[in-house]
């Protein structure tokens, strides 16, 4: 989502209202919706409740984003790239964090137990599409239309299941 030009949906954006939620953070629930085959909004927001707790990686690092889930009451778990890189490979960080909310932030990853949930993220679904998207080479779909891309992805998660489940005997 970091390399993806959201500028005009901020254009968009009134004053009336509440608080706009970060257009990164909108295509994000988007995004999941769509791997959830949820293609109705009035569908999405039967969903149930907000989210509770968030845990994304750097690439949705804002301060508008950090903003967005502290006035939401959301637990969040996003570093900033420099933090990223250090909690991923170690180090020290070079950069000092400013703006509040960005060090609360970095205060709440630095904890051990705020570790421990931002390392969750790796084990869920970050891995698995990223060997799609590298090494089975998935980095744009083959059909077009959402019933076709459902299946095509459909295929290639259980071409990755199977040869999981194959390496682990």
């Amino acid at each position: 989502m970091a390399k993806v030009n959201l500028d005009s949906f901020r254009a968009e954006y009134g004053t009336e209202g509440g608080p706009a939620y970060a257009p990164e953070m909108l295509a994000s629930v988007w995004l999941y919706a769509y791997a959830l085959s949820v293609t109705s909004s009035r569908r999405l927001e039967q969903c149930g409740e907000r989210p509770q707790r968030v845990s994304a990686d750097s690439g949705f690092f804002s301060h508008a984003n950090l903003q967005a889930m502290e006035e939401r009451n959301m637990d969040g778990y996003m570093p900033d790239s420099n933090l990223a890189r250090v909690l991923n490979r170690g180090g020290r960080l070079h950069d000092r964090a400013i703006h509040p909310a960005h060090q609360r932030m970095r205060r709440k990853l630095r904890d051990p137990a705020g570790r421990a949930l931002y390392a969750r993220r790796k084990a869920i679904v970050e891995p698995v599409n990223g060997v799609l998207k590298e090494q089975r080479g998935m980095r744009r779909f083959r059909r077009k239309g959402l019933p076709k891309v459902a299946v095509e992805w459909t295929l290639a998660s259980i071409a990755y299941n199977l040869t999981r489940m194959w390496r682990s005997n």
